[in-house]
């Protein structure tokens, strides 16, 4: 008889502060918690956007919605959750659907754990 071992695959998530505080510098408090309020608003409706893809096998909307998370994460200081979107388009373009579906797996956890951390990283200000 075989044993299934289940993994908890639980990420640091890590926030780039100098992001956040070049946009304050830049917007100041106001505006920066605003592009942030967006950014994070934007980058939520892509995640629930690549689930839906990943689950009805909609490759073209995936990929949209993956880019999108990789261009918005940057300016707001989510390095890891644009690295591992750039992952996922790596995996996409070498047609590669076992490493495509771990790895689309891996953003929405680390997206789902990112998110948060912007509002707790992000007060800045005082």
């Amino acid at each position: 008889m075989r044993k299934i071992q289940t993994l908890c695959v639980n990420e640091a998530v890590r926030l780039d502060q100098a992001h956040i505080i070049a946009l304050y510098a830049e917007l100041g408090q106001i505006n920066a918690e605003a592009f942030l309020a967006c950014a994070m608003e934007d980058i939520a409706v892509h995640i629930a956007t690549v689930a839906s893809a990943a689950t009805t096998h909609s490759p073209e909307e995936l990929l949209r919605a993956v880019r999108a998370i990789e261009m918005l994460s940057r300016p707001v200081g989510l390095e890891a959750v644009a690295r591992v979107a750039r992952d996922v388009i790596t995996c996409f373009e070498a047609n590669d659907p076992i490493a495509l579906s771990a790895t689309v797996q891996r953003l929405l956890r680390i997206g789902d754990h990112s998110l948060p951390a912007i509002w707790d990283g992000a007060d800045l200000s005082g």
